[in-house]
Formats: structure tokens, C-alpha cells, sequence
């Protein structure tokens, strides 16, 4: 899965851009529990916003939820 993003975006609106969950109520619930990270930092505030160094080489923020659930974000 992957997705675009910007810089300014919310890691809620990351999670359902990049379909790892299906609503923003869904991103919220699992930042709340612990099972949202953003390059491999774990992420405890929904209305946490992407910065232009989240995103690696400039290009690219890798999103997680859960163990499993992984997806890119590209800059666009």
C-alpha cells in the first residue's frame, strides 16, 4: 500500500491516504493505541503534522500500523 502526502499533512490523514486504516476514526484508534509509527518512531499524537525531514531522501515517509501494516508515503 502507499499513498501520496505533503508536507503539513497529519499522521490521521497519512494512515488514510495511504490506506493502512479506512477513516480518520480508525487512525485515531490506533494512534491511541500505540500501533501508528512513522519511520519507525511511534507516534502518540493524532494531530502530530509530517515534516519535511519524516519524509526520507526527501521523497518517501514509511507509515505502520501494527506489526504488519506497512506502507509508503510519497512527497506529491
Amino acid at each position: 500500500p502507499g499513498g501520496a502526502g505533503a508536507v503539513g499533512d497529519t499522521v490521521v490523514d497519512a494512515l488514510v491516504a495511504s490506506g493502512l486504516v479506512e477513516s480518520r476514526n480508525a487512525a485515531r484508534r490506533a494512534v491511541a493505541d500505540g500501533a501508528a509509527s512513522v519511520n519507525g518512531e511511534k507516534v502518540t499524537d493524532p494531530e502530530r503534522v509530517l515534516t519535511q525531514e519524516d519524509f526520507l531522501h526527501g521523497s518517501t515517509a514509511l507509515l505502520r500500523r501494527g506489526k504488519k501494516a506497512l506502507a509508503a508515503l510519497r512527497l506529491g
